[in-house]
């Protein structure tokens, strides 16, 4: 679904120079994490601040708020997922390759389920290859491009024994 959206942009008409805007939950839907799942609500998290486009969060969805028009409850923030936000805003204001108009590109992978997607970002010289397990637990996956095994948003070894990466929700790895 993620690569048909991105190739469904400029099938549409959607110029190359705009930026697209990227949610995951509003005030007309349920929360991501309840419907979904935490972990994939981590992934999707992932997708939305790695893919081309502009992220926008809704209303505590970084801290795992459950109410969708209420007030934010900022004291019962989830501390791990304001964290992985943390992270994928470091890494995007850090890595060139993650900017809202680097390439886009999909990277073939094998996973045990269908739930995984890899695709690469490249600007300036930098190309990152992007993991999300949308699975139910970590998932060892191959992709059909040669890797670093440092995520570079946790700074962890994602060296997988017999396959490419081990993504629990969602890796950045450079190409190399």
């Amino acid at each position: 679904s993620i690569t048909d959206a991105i190739e469904n942009r400029a099938r549409t008409g959607f110029p190359d120079h705009a930026a697209f805007l990227l949610y995951m939950e509003n005030h007309d839907e349920s929360r991501y994490a309840e419907e979904c799942g935490r972990e994939q609500a981590k992934a999707a998290a992932g997708a939305l601040f790695t893919l081309p486009g502009i992220p926008l969060l809704y209303a505590g969805q970084e801290i795992g708020e459950e109410t969708r028009r209420e007030k934010v409850d900022w004291h019962e923030a989830d501390e791990d997922l304001r964290n992985h936000y943390q992270a994928l805003v470091n890494a995007r204001n850090e890595l060139p390759a993650l900017s809202y108009d680097a390439a886009y590109e999909e990277v073939e992978s094998e996973a045990s389920h269908e739930g995984v997607v890899a695709y690469a970002r490249e600007q300036d010289g930098e190309r990152v290859v992007v993991v999300l397990n949308f699975g139910p637990g970590a998932e060892a996956v191959s992709i059909e491009e040669a890797v670093g095994s440092e995520d570079l948003l946790s700074g962890e070894d994602v060296d997988a024994a017999n396959a490419d990466v081990l993504v629990e929700d969602v890796v950045v790895v450079p190409a190399e």
